[in-house]
């Protein structure tokens, strides 16, 4: 079916569940793991807490507002990646990879804690969906690594096949699961049927991804955060026996876009969003430092026959006038028809409830 419809998920909507914002991460993860009995995640926390005091002067043991002091998570990542890109290090002996790929544990494993229950919005948004009979009309773009969106369309709708855009080693054809006594839901995915596919771009990465970077295949763990898994038990890829990693682009000033797969997912995103003609933002405040991802949708606006209806849906309570003045600005600059910006005063939780047909009406 073409696809009409995009809504696009930025970090607010996944606040809406429960999830950290990036403000807070570094406390969540401190507040949730401050028992940690985990080996191996106490491990993480003393190399952070090293790197904090080292790079930023953060003492946790003679600051109880460090909460308050901690740095951007961009600041303090941008600072580890722009010494890896330049082949610099610093006068100390911290381990600047280790802690880069210690700051992206901390995001799976804060996720994952932070998320293991949720007010189900998403399901909502589905459900709703379904019955106006725009589901299979819509794409999603997700920039979060949770599958909250991904759990809730293949748990409400299993006879409707989600694709990513890019094939997983563990595909199956939809025959073939029938007739295989082997087939296990947790470990298969059954390969997409175009008649009854919805799109789900996932442009920064996903938590059920695992990628082996020896023979370059990709495993999708259904309904499984599998990256905070592999972060305190390793698992070996089944074809080559390589160590299994994630693919997560993380927030920073660098965005590093150069993995296969990723790639072949803008691309696709690109490709199948051609024809569309309404785009939701939801919980997205669209940053000036988000270049890649106003470029992709600079070329779809630009090469679409048709107006595109742009709806922002982005309201909360906190929000505060200038915030919200200053948001506008940044859509409005960046779209060629401005008549057709559309600002909505609802939040995520609200258009959830109402729907894309009575959004339009607010």
């Amino acid at each position: 079916m073409k696809i009409e419809n995009l809504i696009f998920l930025g970090a607010g909507a996944s606040h809406s569940e429960g999830a950290s914002n990036q403000a807070k991460l570094f406390e969540d993860f401190f507040i949730t793991h401050a028992t940690e009995s985990n080996g191996k995640i106490n491990k993480i926390k003393k190399n952070i807490k090293n790197f904090f005091k080292t790079f930023f002067g953060l003492d946790f043991r003679l600051n109880k507002q460090i909460a308050k002091k901690f740095p951007t998570f961009e600041e303090a990542l941008g600072i580890l990646e722009l010494a890896i890109q330049k082949s610099e290090g610093f006068r100390n002996p911290e381990d600047i990879k280790k802690i880069r790929d210690d700051l992206i544990s901390l995001i799976a494993l804060t996720i994952k804690e932070k998320l293991n229950t949720h007010k189900n919005y998403h399901g909502k948004l589905v459900k709703r969906l379904e019955k106006e009979k725009n589901l299979l009309k819509t794409a999603f773009i997700s920039l979060n690594y949770d599958i909250i969106i991904d759990n809730r369309i293949t748990e409400l709708f299993p006879d409707y096949h989600l694709d990513y855009g890019i094939d997983f080693i563990n595909y199956v054809e939809a025959d073939q699961a029938k007739r295989n006594n082997t087939y296990v839901e947790e470990e298969h995915w059954i390969r997409p049927n175009p008649e009854k596919t919805i799109k789900l771009f996932k442009l920064h990465g996903s938590l059920n991804w695992l990628y082996c970077p020896v023979c370059l295949n990709i495993k999708l763990t259904p309904k499984k955060k599998s990256v905070s898994e592999i972060l305190i038990i390793p698992q070996k890829c089944e074809i080559c026996s390589g160590s299994l990693t994630y693919i997560i682009i993380p927030p920073s000033f660098f965005k590093v876009m150069s993995n296969y797969y990723l790639r072949k997912i803008w691309f696709d995103a690109e490709k199948s969003l051609g024809n569309i003609k309404k785009i939701y933002f939801c919980g997205y405040s669209f940053p000036n430092a988000d270049i890649h991802i106003k470029y992709l949708l600079k070329r779809i606006e630009l090469s679409l026959q048709n107006d595109l209806e742009i709806f922002i849906i982005n309201f909360h309570n906190q929000k505060t006038d200038c915030q919200a003045e200053l948001e506008k600005e940044r859509y409005l600059r960046f779209f060629k028809n401005k008549n057709k910006v559309n600002f909505k005063k609802l939040s995520f939780q609200d258009f959830c409830a109402t729907g894309i047909g009575n959004a339009e009406n607010f």
